[in-house]
């Protein structure tokens, strides 16, 4: 009987050395994955911080690109109704003016000659 007895305590202890061995193993697991999901939460949380860092940066400079656009094409547009404004002045002031008939009988006995000096020639000038 000692000797089953002594059997029967080495088998105990195998069977604890292996619950223990398997018990360690799985507290080794959960650390294991308590230590990757910490990892991907910082992994996370870095690019959460990164990307408010370059909103922070990018909002002001968005800001400032589309508030030049809107002053250029401001500018543009105040250009083209300057323009245009003065383009119906000038139309308005050539209708107004009057047409004198006299001017141009005077001109057409007038002969038009070509210059013969060569700056009046190379300006295409012409004496009427």
């Amino acid at each position: 009987m000692a000797g089953s007895q002594a059997e029967l305590q080495v088998r105990k202890a195998e069977a604890y050395q292996i619950a223990e061995t398997k018990k360690r193993e799985a507290e080794a697991a959960v650390l294991e994955a308590q230590n990757r999901a910490m990892a991907r939460a910082a992994l996370a949380d870095a690019e959460r911080v990164e990307a408010e860092r370059r909103a922070e940066l990018e909002a002001p400079a968005k800001a400032q690109k589309a508030k030049t656009i809107v002053e250029a094409e401001a500018d543009a547009q105040r250009i083209r109704i300057d323009a245009r404004r003065k383009a119906a002045a000038n139309f308005v002031r050539l209708e107004a003016r009057p047409r004198d008939s006299t001017k141009s009988s005077r001109r057409r006995g007038k002969v038009c000659v070509r210059s013969s000096t060569p700056a009046a020639a190379h300006s295409r000038r012409f004496n009427c």
